[in-house]
Formats: structure tokens, C-alpha cells, sequence
């Protein structure tokens, strides 16, 4: 049962990573230059440098305040309803997948049809950000696994075990079960709570630059990631991912993003 769950955690995981999860702490900023010890200018330097020195200092203060009036459009909670069936079949693009999942890929597609997951992502004024799953959807994607699982157990734990359906049988008739009562029995450690459990995901945080269209975000081992959006007003769409290993799958894209709570869009599914 373990592989199976870890399976699901899995593709839960590629969910968010698809999905800006991607998000860690920052580079560390280069420190600004220190200024001359103004106490030993003589009256005529100083006047000579002032305008300079206002000149420079007036220029950062508007680039600084264009750069908080550009980002201010971006800041806030973003919701988007990730399509678990485009989940996998970017894992699938990707060869995502680690080898001994591979025999599983082909039924998840029953247990993940039709089903969301709520992806929040918060872009604070600080240039901080973090990412998450909503855990509503979480659960009522538990209980939708919960309800699917015990119809394609046996192919699940067929695959699991790298022998075909009927061998699997053949062994369960010969521990004196039937498949029925096999799969009642396995599907009994497969409640929606431990399923929960297994697919709730860390938060993460980090810190993120916006501009000219391109989000950045930053991991913590300081590898990067960058998103080309589209912003318009409640919408927020993703239209190209790209990180160490390349662009992102098609399959996955485009990512419309809709600002929590607000907007027409706010709380329907994304497309």
C-alpha cells in the first residue's frame, strides 16, 4: 500500500511544481557602497558633489517607486484549479516519473479524472511569496480517491508487483481469498484520511521579481525559475515556463491564475 500512496503523493507534488511550487529564498542582495566621510570635504567639495549625489539619489527613488507601482499589480493571493489529468499527462511528457511507477501511470487516469486541486500563491509587498494547497480540495480530492481506488486496485497492485493481473489473482486464491474480499481489505488502509495525509504538501516560501512580464522565482538552493505571465486585472496567466532543465510540457500550459476572492472567475475552475 505504500507504493501506492506514495504514488499518489507523487503526482500531488508535480502538481505544485507545475504550478509555481518552485518558489525558495533568494540570492542575497549585493550590499550598497559606502559613501566618503563627508566630515573631511572641504566647503567646495561638497558643493561641487551635492548635485551629483541629489541627481543619483533621485533617480533610484523613482526607479524604486515605478519598480512598487509595477509589482503592486501582482501582489496578492492567486488561486488556480490544477487539472490533475494535466498533471499526469505532463509527468508522462517529462518522464517525470520514477522507474518503478511507471506500470501504475496507465490507471490513473480513472482516479484523477475530473479532479482539482487548489493551488494558492501569495505575492507579498516584500517581494516574498509562498505556495500552497488549498486544503478543501485536498480533501475532497481524498474522498474522490477514496470512492475510485478499490476499482483498479488490482490493476495498481498488479503493476506494483511487476506480474499480471492473473498471477495476482492466482496468488490471492491461494492464500484462500477472493479478490473481492483482497480488495475490501486493502482498501481499508486506504481511507481519505491516510490518503490525506500523504498528499498534503509542505509550504513553500521564498522570494520573487516581477518584470517586464517575466516572474521570477528563486529556489533555495538559489537555482532559478521564470514564468512568462500575462496580467490582466483578476487574471494571471502563465503562458511558458522555463528552469534548469528547459522549458515545461505544453500539456500543463496556459495557467490562468485568478486573484482570491475577487474577479467574475474567483473560484471557478482554471483553465
Amino acid at each position: 500500500m505504500k507504493t501506492i500512496t506514495r504514488l499518489l503523493a507523487i503526482l500531488l507534488t508535480l502538481a505544485l511544481i507545475f504550478s509555481l511550487a518552485a518558489c525558495g529564498d533568494s540570492k542575497s542582495s549585493e550590499g550598497r557602497e559606502k559613501r566618503g566621510d563627508e566630515d573631511e570635504k572641504t566647503t567646495e567639495e561638497v558643493v561641487a558633489t551635492e548635485p551629483t549625489e541629489m541627481t543619483e539619489e533621485t533617480e533610484a527613488t523613482t526607479e524604486a517607486t515605478e519598480e512598487i507601482i509595477e509589482n503592486s499589480e501582482i501582489v496578492g493571493a492567486w488561486e488556480y484549479e490544477m487539472d490533475m489529468m494535466k498533471v499526469l499527462a505532463a509527468a508522462k511528457d517529462m518522464d517525470a516519473m520514477p522507474e518503478q511507477y511507471a506500470g501504475m501511470m496507465d490507471y490513473m487516469g480513472t482516479l484523477y479524472d475530473g479532479m482539482f486541486i487548489t493551488v494558492v500563491m501569495e505575492l507579498g509587498e516584500d517581494k516574498t511569496c509562498s505556495i500552497t494547497a488549498k486544503e478543501e480540495s485536498l480533501k475532497e480530492a481524498a474522498k474522490l480517491l477514496e470512492e475510485r481506488l478499490p476499482a483498479v486496485l488490482p490493476e495498481l497492485l498488479a503493476a506494483t508487483y511487476g506480474i499480471t493481473l492473473e498471477e495476482l489473482e492466482a496468488q490471492i486464491t491461494a492464500a484462500g481469498m477472493t479478490m473481492e474480499d483482497y480488495v475490501a481489505a486493502a482498501s481499508s488502509f486506504l481511507d481519505s484520511d491516510t490518503l490525506l495525509k500523504q498528499m498534503t504538501p509542505e509550504e513553500k516560501k521564498g522570494t520573487y521579481v516581477y518584470e517586464d512580464g517575466k516572474l521570477l522565482l528563486t529556489y533555495k538552493d538559489g537555482s532559478q525559475v521564470t514564468y512568462t505571465v500575462e496580467l490582466d486585472g483578476d487574471e494571471l496567466t502563465v503562458t511558458n515556463i522555463e528552469g534548469k532543465s528547459g522549458e515545461y510540457p505544453e500539456a500543463i500550459l496556459p495557467m490562468v491564475f485568478v486573484r482570491a476572492g475577487e474577479g467574475e472567475h474567483a473560484g471557478q475552475k482554471g483553465r
